[in-house]
């Protein structure tokens, strides 16, 4: 349990840093992008959805052009079973999100 929360308050702090410094995620750092969506954010706890969620919302308003990858990853989860059912709602207020920032 104490690895959790430390894996969260890391997590939390690198999405917070992240989100400062958003405006720097130019195609050029793709990859660094591509890790960030690809950390399991589902299985954290509240604070650190949350942070991510913004984090999310934030990339596709200042870079549409991750909006791509940032739906494949979400639609991915729709795929991944029971364990992901806490995390559904989260996404579905990203996807909606998404939709009012991104005319898709």
């Amino acid at each position: 349990m104490i690895f959790l929360a430390f894996k969260d308050a890391s997590l939390r702090i690198l999405v917070q840093q992240v989100n400062k410094s958003i405006s720097l995620l130019i195609p050029k750092v793709e990859s660094f992008v591509d890790e960030l969506l690809d950390v399991k954010w589902t299985d954290s706890s509240p604070e650190v959805i949350e942070e991510y969620v913004g984090f999310l919302q934030s990339l596709v308003s200042a870079h549409n052009y991750y909006c791509k990858s940032v739906v494949r990853m979400l639609v991915s989860y729709f795929t991944l079973g029971p364990e992901a059912n806490v995390a559904l709602s989260y996404i579905h207020e990203i996807l909606k999100g998404i939709m009012d920032i991104v005319p898709l």
